[in-house]
């Protein structure tokens, strides 16, 4: 199937929008995509239109009407709402930040955060794409025979985790569950002998869960 080329273009400006700064003039898109003027202007005129794309001024930046998507996504496997309430429960009973992640390509998206104010850090954020070889819940979906994963300081300076991938009844993994830290509390070791057990026995509820109709 042939790629559609001015939804692949629409996307090429969304992904630049979502990244860092928040807001972009046109000829930062330009710059950004490699796309003619011309072609930025159309398409940043049909994404304010459909109201993905917000204008002030000269800056543009990304509506709120865009949640609706990552919202339907999010919905659509029940995966988030079966697995929060678990994620939840484990981030209470270790105080540590649990998240949930599914491989998205070569990377790994977060899908579910629970954040614990002692490993507070923007590089576990829902929506975030990390690179799957650099943290664990990523190295957890890459080598789904072992039986968990760890991040000493991979990603970020200071942070360690470790974690699990969760099954489906069938055996592939269709996610990981990872708790994290920062050194200041645990070593990458520490951290594994502290949560590892718990961690395991809030996926294997997990897998039950997904089980059910």
């Amino acid at each position: 199937m042939e790629p559609a080329g001015t939804l692949e273009r629409g996307l090429s400006v969304l992904r630049v929008l979502a990244g860092e700064p928040r807001r972009r003039a046109a000829t930062d898109l330009v710059r950004a995509t490699g796309l003619a003027r011309s072609t930025v202007d159309r398409v940043l005129a049909t994404l304010v239109h459909l109201g993905y794309v917000r204008a002030e001024g000269r800056d543009l930046l990304l509506a709120p009407r865009l949640m609706e998507l990552g919202e339907a996504y999010l919905a659509a496997g029940g995966l988030r709402d079966a697995l929060s309430p678990l994620a939840e429960r484990l981030a209470e009973e270790l105080d540590e930040s649990v998240s949930v992640a599914v491989r998205d390509g070569d990377g790994v998206r977060f899908i579910v955060q629970f954040t614990r104010r002692r490993a507070m850090s923007v590089a576990f954020r829902v929506g975030d794409l990390l690179p799957a070889d650099r943290c664990a819940a990523g190295l957890a979906l890459l080598d789904p025979a072992a039986p968990w994963a760890e991040d000493d300081q991979l990603i970020e300076p200071g942070l360690v985790a470790v974690a699990v991938p969760v099954r489906d009844p069938a055996g592939p993994p269709v996610c990981a569950v990872s708790v994290v830290s920062h050194t200041s509390r645990h070593t990458a070791s520490g951290l594994r002998e502290h949560a590892l057990p718990r961690l395991r026995e809030t996926v294997a509820d997990m897998e039950t869960a997904l089980t059910r109709p």
